[in-house]
């Protein structure tokens, strides 16, 4: 809207004129706006009635169409104490016989109560194996488990130190047991996590000879995982813990005619040994990428240039020389203390020597421990300063400063055995620091560093590139034979650590555990007891049966064990249960009747909308529409709108004759006899119900309930000839609808509406709204122009009459 020029020479309501000059183009821009509110009332109406549709879609024509759902059973128990039974859609109809002779059921073990002192213990999760159980350190306990229909699976644990009762609990986990320790009850509570004898587990513990492990751990050291990234690391160390757990099978992974890739615990050892060789090289290539740069930076620092270039950075040598050369005479004079207090041997009794010199002479004497190259120069330069510095210089020093300073050189001074202790420092630095040359060399190492500390990017960077060249294919010759051997040295020394190896039995009754087998333990005090693992067996029609599980499924008859059938009078005789199964005619009826009264509802609703009044003549209202109007005006408008939006509406009307028609089919057997859904009392209401469906004899429904329920007894009769019809009829429901919500141009998979349609017509309606405003604001601003010129023109013509008047005399 343009600016208003009411009130000035002409006295036009130029806003009022504007608008109704431009009120054409706002009625076109109206209209579309009411076609775009139309389109997604449309579309919500559409929508929601297409989530109705598709539920019944999927919920009862897709079930109904199929005989399964027709096959129902019951199946009932003559002692559900014994077993209760639900029988599936296969189970054969009659009576069947079960005897159980056994029930399915897990390992069960049940450590020993754990004692400390003569007395129950109390240990918790964080309890250390070692210190608190007596297991040896190295022990490798060796957990079997998850066997079945699964992979079984086998996890080690090495004790060491830090090894916990929680570690060893994980690990029982980690192979698919049930474990805990119960800390009220201070005992292990270990079992299979499924009934049956194909889940049986065993736990053993066995330790490794001294010389093995020692072996072992040198392996570990040839690899300096500090070139390694974090992750590489922890792959290393992981793959050094599994040789270290399964040092047993090393020998028979290295030898290629022994190596079996489907045994996990040999792949696991073989993919450890690969990643030990793959991380040597990588260490290979760090190490090797790390010289090469540094000796690069190296050669720059000896090039004796006045700037040295590199990365990002220019160093002045002159100024990076003194940075280093006081660096490295910090770092000679520390370690020079180091070795000088060394030698010095036992420093408490030197400072009892001082003590007792102290006492004699006055002098007071600084602890040794402390005197260092530092206190020693700050003591000399303080004496320096007192005997010839200024005036000034000496007042600022107190004697006591004076008295510490003197015990500092005197202490420095001290004889001892190997001499005096500042000549015992002094000569330590200066075997530190060796000859000039060394000294030099210590000075452009450092200032190596200093560079390479501030431009540590570019150094990574360089070593980076350097390590992908040697690693490369093209360049990786060059190191094959030096990556090779390493990789040799390391295949080399496995095989000497496990040459000959033995391993024995270790103890874990300090858990209150021993070899566990599978096989049932029973024991007398506080011993470690283990149930054995059973399978469920029983005897079905005749036929010896076994299960792993209580729960379980035969032809199509499911059954649930709580208890044998064992007789209380003779054990070796076993009582029979009898199982009785029968067609399951109320489900069925009851899944029909369902069905029908969902399809009535939703019948009545697409109806109601494709038959709904006009709304002719109505609008969606403005905004300015609808502040003269009150709210229940409002909702009352665009409730007669929305009622009318599917008003015979082509694809809902298609759709309604289409479902009507697909479930007024007849299906005809083999005989050439014809059955429909009025075959067995379905049948269509009063036409005013436009297709209804109900049911004879249906309690439920007034005006067919006093009809003989054919329905009900054709399934009592008849089963397959109903389930054959309805398979038919709904079938064909189901293949119309199915139709009727594929995917075309105009709309998407499982829609029953034309969607895409309604989106593009959106668009079009809203690129047609955006052309016109933008037209609206252009003519406005046109005409607003116009007047504004008008205005001008108007005012500067007042202006020269007011003149001309005034010159006449006539004016006011």
């Amino acid at each position: 809207m343009g600016i208003g020029l009411s009130g000035m020479v002409s006295g036009l309501d130029t806003d009022a004129i504007v608008k109704a000059m431009v009120s054409g183009q706002q009625a076109k821009a109206t209209k579309v706006e009411n076609k775009i509110t139309l389109n997604k009332w449309t579309k919500e109406a559409w929508s929601g009635l297409n989530t109705k549709i598709y539920s019944f879609y999927t919920k009862y024509a897709s079930k109904l169409r199929l005989q399964t759902s027709y096959m129902t059973r019951t199946a009932s128990s003559s002692n559900e104490s014994v077993v209760k039974a639900t029988a599936g859609s296969g189970a054969a109809v009659g009576t069947h016989s079960l005897q159980v002779k056994k029930l399915a059921s897990s390992q069960y073990v049940t450590g020993a109560q754990l004692e400390k002192d003569g007395k129950k213990a109390d240990y918790n999760k964080n309890t250390k194996l070692v210190d608190s159980l007596g297991v040896d350190k190295g022990t490798i306990i060796t957990i079997t488990g998850q066997k079945g229909t699964k992979d079984e699976e086998v996890v080690k644990l090495e004790v060491n130190e830090k090894t916990t009762i929680n570690d060893f609990i994980n690990a029982c986990k980690e192979a698919g047991l049930t474990a805990s320790f119960d800390t009220n009850q201070q005992r292990f509570f270990i079992s299979s996590s499924e009934s049956g004898m194909d889940d049986k587990f065993s736990i053993t513990a066995n330790t490794y000879s001294s010389d093995v492990l020692t072996k072992l751990e040198g392996i570990e050291d040839m690899v300096d995982t500090s070139f390694l990234s974090s992750t590489d690391k922890e792959k290393y160390q992981e793959a050094i813990a599994t040789l270290r757990e399964n040092a047993d099978v090393i020998s028979k992974v290295m030898d290629a005619n022994t190596y079996n890739s489907a045994d996990k615990t040999e792949k696991k050892v073989k993919d450890a040994i690969e990643t030990i060789k793959t991380m040597a090289e990588k260490t290979y290539a760090d190490e090797k990428a790390n010289e090469e740069e540094l000796e690069n930076v190296l050669n720059l620092v000896r090039s004796g240039d006045e700037k040295i270039q590199y990365g990002n950075s220019e160093f002045i040598r002159a100024d990076i020389k003194t940075e280093a050369k006081n660096n490295v005479e910090a770092k000679l004079k520390s370690v020079a203390e180091t070795v000088a207090k060394g030698q010095l041997g036992n420093l408490e009794e030197l400072q009892k020597a001082i003590d007792e010199q102290a006492k004699t002479d006055g002098n007071k004497y600084i602890a040794v421990k402390n005197l260092t190259f530092a206190k020693y120069d700050e003591a000399n330069n303080l004496i320096e300063t007192y005997n010839n510095g200024t005036d000034e210089e000496k007042s600022k020093i107190t004697s006591e400063q004076l008295d510490n300073a003197y015990a500092v050189i005197n202490t420095w001074n001290y004889s001892t055995a190997d001499g005096t202790i500042g000549s015992i420092y002094e000569d330590a630095y200066e075997e530190e620091r060796g000859t000039d040359s060394h000294y030099n060399g210590l000075i452009r190492k450092e200032m190596r560093d200093i560079i390479i500390t501030k431009e540590k990017t570019y150094y990574n960077e360089q070593v980076a590139k350097t390590k992908e060249e040697i690693l490369s294919e093209d360049n990786k010759t060059e190191y094959a034979a030096a990556i090779s051997a390493f990789k040799s040295e390391i295949e080399t020394k496995l095989k000497e650590a496990v040459d000959g190896l033995s391993t024995t039995s270790s103890s874990i009754a300090g858990m209150g555990l021993g070899e566990i087998n599978g096989t049932a333990q029973s024991g007398t005090g506080n011993q470690m007891i283990v149930v054995e693992a059973s399978d469920a067996e029983f005897v079905l029609d005749g036929a010896t049966m076994t299960e792993t599980s209580n729960s379980f499924t035969v032809n199509g008859l499911t059954l649930n064990l709580s208890s044998t059938t064992q007789s209380k009078d003779d054990k070796n005789v076993y009582e029979t249960v009898q199982i009785t199964v029968g067609k399951d005619v109320d489900s069925t009826y009851k899944l029909v009747k369902e069905a029908l009264t969902e399809y009535n509802k939703l019948l009545e609703e697409m109806n109601t909308l494709y038959n709904a009044d006009s709304a002719r003549g109505y609008d969606p209202l403005t905004d300015e529409q609808k502040e003269s109007m009150s709210e229940t005006d409002i909702e009352n408008w665009e409730k007669k709108i929305k009622d009318s939006l599917l008003r015979r509406d082509d694809t809902l009307g298609t759709l309604l004759s289409s479902m009507r028609n697909a479930l007024a089919t007849s299906y005809k057997d083999e005989d050439g006899k014809q059955y429909s859904l009025s075959t067995y009392g379905i049948v269509t209401g009063n036409y005013t119900e436009k297709g209804k469906l109900h049911i004879y004899g249906d309690e439920e429904d007034g005006m067919y309930a006093t009809y003989t329920d054919r329905l009900k007894a054709a399934l009592e009769d008849d089963p397959d000839q109903v389930m054959e019809t309805l398979t038919h009829v709904f079938g064909n429901l189901y293949s119309t609808m199915t139709e009727k919500c594929a995917k075309t141009e105009i709309s998407s998979a499982l829609t029953f509406y034309n969607d895409k349609q309604y989106n593009n017509l959106l668009k079009d309606y809203e690129d047609d709204l955006d052309i016109l405003e933008d037209r609206i604001k252009e003519l406005e601003d046109r005409y607003y122009k116009q007047f504004t010129a008008m205005e001008k023109a108007m005012s500067t013509l007042q202006n020269q009459s007011n003149s001309l008047a005034s010159l006449l005399g006539t004016g006011q």
